[in-house]
């Protein structure tokens, strides 16, 4: 009986030795795909997420026309946004205007209405950049604001602000996101003014007319909100009885930190935040899976995205565990104005519906249809400004 059983172990040894080979070189390439996709995606990371980088400025629609108070405008090159009703900023080299209304739609072009704010217009051949800023230069340029060039001095240097003064002793703070740019907050800065709120338009570390930090890369609040706890100092000691916080993308992770980490967070009276990054981790499994394997194509593994977030934790000292300020939530102690572009395409929607839910007696949340990053004020400018007005009005 035994010597009878003989052959057919053997074979069964025969059919395993292959297949545990096999199974070795498919763990072998799956460890090397991971190792080698993480390293290439990590640097991804850091390029984009983590370096300094300034905005520019890439003129690329073409003008096809251009009328009395409307402009047609080739739609090869430009943007979605070109072809979404709203308030969009439209800059070429010789001016600035906004694109108020959308006239009409053609097979390859569009028409909107277009108003002038600074310069000259421009001419049919000219190329164009669409700006969903939405305001150029500075606030006397946008909307004739007089206001000051100050600096206040942080732990790292002087870094330059915009002041605009106003009748009331509470001062608004506004804080800008990645792009580096006071520009990203002149959106709301007309209703904050025209109610008689002095504002402070601030700069912060990585700003190119700021101190750099330390670690050369953003950080995402952790170390930023040392410049805005600067920020309000700077305001109570000019005469500030206390602050609101406005906080843009980045800028909104900054606030959030600032209301966990600094002493001066109990004169803050309320928050606006837009967009905010509250968690960078969620943020880049949000862009991941948007993007592809490069040359297959293929959507990119969740595995392989966490293993890019494992090793730039490890090449650029990123701590997400810190950067997840969601985690804190049940610190925030203060009013909450908060919108969020529920096609945003940067920052996840779902962080801003987490902390809505996570401080449900403080927040007041509005999502937008269609909006993506930070086009709240873009698709329906007199709601934003309602909304913000009227959380000014009950702190």
């Amino acid at each position: 009986m035994e010597l009878g059983l003989q052959p057919t172990t053997d074979r069964t040894h025969r059919y395993r030795r292959p297949l545990v080979k096999w199974s070795a070189v498919v763990v072998g390439v799956l460890v090397l795909f991971h190792l080698a996709g993480g390293w290439y995606f990590s640097g991804v990371i850091y390029s984009s997420a983590l370096e300094p980088d300034p905005s520019t400025t890439d003129f690329d629609i073409p003008v096809v026309a251009i009328g009395t108070e409307s402009i047609t405008l080739s739609t090869a090159e430009g943007p979605d946004e070109l072809l979404v009703p709203g308030v969009w900023g439209l800059e070429w080299a010789s001016g600035y205007g906004q694109l108020t209304e959308l006239i009409a739609t053609g097979e390859d072009t569009v028409e909107w209405r277009l108003e002038l704010v600074t310069g000259s217009r421009p001419v049919a051949g000219d190329l164009a950049q669409h700006d969903g800023k939405a305001y150029p230069g500075d606030p006397m340029v946008a909307f004739r604001f007089a206001f000051t060039d100050v600096t206040y001095p942080s732990s790292l240097g002087e870094n330059p602000a915009w002041f605009i003064d106003g009748d009331q002793t509470t001062w608004v703070v506004l804080v800008h996101g990645i792009g580096l740019t006071r520009r990203d907050v002149l959106r709301p800065l007309k209703a904050i003014v025209g109610n008689g709120y002095p504002a402070l338009v601030i700069s912060y570390r990585n700003h190119p007319e700021a101190p750099a930090d330390p670690s050369g890369r953003l950080q995402y609040g952790l170390t930023e909100w040392e410049d805005l706890e600067a920020a309000v100092q700077y305001a109570l000691a000019e005469g500030a009885s206390d602050v609101v916080l406005l906080g843009y993308s980045m800028g909104g992770g900054i606030v959030t930190n600032f209301l966990y980490e600094s002493p001066l967070a109990d004169r803050v009276r309320g928050v606006i935040l837009d967009a905010p990054m509250l968690d960078l981790g969620a943020a880049v499994d949000h862009g991941a899976a948007s993007r592809s394997l490069p040359l297959v194509g293929l959507p990119i593994p969740g595995t392989l995205t966490a293993t890019a977030k494992w090793m730039a934790g490890i090449r650029y000292d990123v701590e997400w565990g810190r950067l997840d300020y969601l985690e804190r939530a049940e610190e925030v102690n203060v009013p909450v104005l908060l919108f969020h572009g529920l096609e945003d395409d940067i920052v996840p929607v779902a962080t801003s519906n987490a902390l809505a839910e996570l401080v449900p007696g403080l927040a007041t949340y509005h999502t937008v249809e269609n909006a993506k990053h930070l086009e709240s004020w873009n698709l329906n400018p007199g709601e934003y400004d309602r909304l913000l007005t009227g959380f000014l009005a009950s702190l």
